[in-house]
């Protein structure tokens, strides 16, 4: 995205040491650890302004992830969102391998 001329970029990661070092070392972006996205403040901002959302949330349903985030984005924020099914759609239409199953 930096590539691309995006400003900042906010990155949130529940985890620690996720993102490569030549990333969480560009003073371009602001690397939240250890925050739960369901977390997310205003004062985790930075005085800064949501006007894009792009999100890989692996191991929650966006369904809990993006609430907090729309609700400190600017009004008509875009996004880009990769889901995981299994979060989204519930156990019960999971089949073995994690496949989902689609019934006709």
């Amino acid at each position: 995205m930096l590539e691309r001329g995006v400003a900042h970029v906010i990155a949130v990661e529940v985890g620690h040491h996720q993102l490569d070092t030549r990333l969480s070392s560009n003073s371009a972006i602001t690397l939240l650890e250890g925050l739960n996205v369901r977390d997310l403040k205003e004062e985790h901002l930075g005085g800064r302004e949501i006007d894009l959302i792009v999100s890989d949330a692996s191991f929650i349903s966006l369904k809990l992830a993006l609430p907090p985030v729309l609700s400190l984005a600017k009004k008509g924020v875009q996004a880009v969102l990769l889901i995981g099914p299994q979060f989204e759609v519930g156990r019960k239409h999971i089949g073995k391998g994690r496949v989902l199953k689609i019934h006709q």
